[in-house]
């Protein structure tokens, strides 16, 4: 049987490997400690005090891919309203999974250097009324 500590642990040792090995993570990793300057003591309290927590990702709509540009283009140039392509973008946002395996690859490595270890999905659209 697995600890909580053990399970909740292993996102964050993925942190460090996934923010070496993916350039976007390293470089935004790397930004982010040089404005924030944490001592070596405060960084790993910080980090242990992630490993030992449940860190939930509120919204829930993952693994998504980008837009489909080509698909908003030619909508536009077919006549759409304003608020046709703004419902065509929100279904792509709420629809639209990580295929393609650059995407893919980039969202499970961010998914990872995140630490997250809980999703809460919503269901239905945002504003329905229960």
């Amino acid at each position: 049987m697995t600890s909580r500590r053990t399970f909740l642990s292993g996102p964050v040792a993925l942190l460090a490997q996934a923010a070496e090995e993916n350039p976007k993570i390293k470089a935004s990793r790397d930004a982010a400690l040089a404005v924030l300057k944490p001592s070596r003591i405060h960084l790993e309290h910080g980090l242990e005090l992630h490993a030992q927590s449940l860190v939930v990702e509120s919204y829930g709509f993952s693994p998504r891919s980008a837009i489909d540009g080509a698909a908003i283009r030619r909508a536009v140039e077919s006549g759409a309203s304003a608020g046709e392509i703004e419902g065509l973008n929100t279904d792509m946002l709420l629809s639209r999974v990580a295929d393609d395996p650059a995407q893919r690859r980039e969202y499970l490595d961010a998914w990872r250097a995140s630490g997250v270890t809980c999703v809460l999905q919503n269901a239905g659209q945002e504003g329905s009324s229960p």
